[in-house]
């Protein structure tokens, strides 16, 4: 029977619906699937993002390995920190449904588009930082800039970035 290690806390979190604690309440392969069904990372980001090997991730999932207590709460509050940044799925669904893009280097979510300037080909093109992390808040924010935008009886249209694929 193991015993449980002083040094590391229980950690009480929001997001997930199972306890962080160093005891063997709960599976870590459950962890690990409860992480990415919540936050909506792959393993190869889940592990990346916790500066981790892909392999070592995969093990604990199908649980043939088993991480100790100080390294397992490390893993959970590390990989539910609500500063990280989306998964690439939700960045590419925000980016296709909303038009919001992600900004990696100031970890927000910013809207690009092009007000028309009349005649002329160019409209201007414009960024708007949106300072929030939350994805549905920032899709309410989005909507209100538009909205203040079309009251100013201002034409838009979602930017478009020229990508240039060089295949060889």
């Amino acid at each position: 029977m193991k015993t449980k290690s002083a040094a590391v806390k229980p950690v009480k979190c929001d997001v997930c619906s199972f306890p962080v604690d160093v005891g063997e309440e709960f599976s870590m392969s459950q962890a690990v699937e409860t992480i990415r069904v919540r936050t909506g990372y792959t393993l190869r980001e889940l592990a990346e993002l916790n500066r981790m090997e892909h392999r070592t991730l995969k093990s604990w999932s199908d649980g043939s390995r088993k991480p100790n207590g100080p390294v397992r709460t490390e893993f959970i509050t590390r990989s539910l920190d609500p500063t990280n940044p989306p998964s690439l799925k939700r960045q590419r669904d925000m980016r296709m449904l909303h038009g919001l893009t992600w900004d990696r280097s100031k970890r927000r979510w910013a809207l690009r588009f092009t007000v028309d300037r009349g005649d002329k080909l160019c409209g201007l093109r414009i960024k708007a930082n949106i300072k929030l992390i939350e994805m549905e808040k920032a899709v309410q924010v989005r909507q209100a800039v538009l909205d203040i935008l079309r009251q100013l009886k201002l034409t838009i249209r979602p930017r478009i970035q020229k990508r240039n694929n060089q295949s060889q």
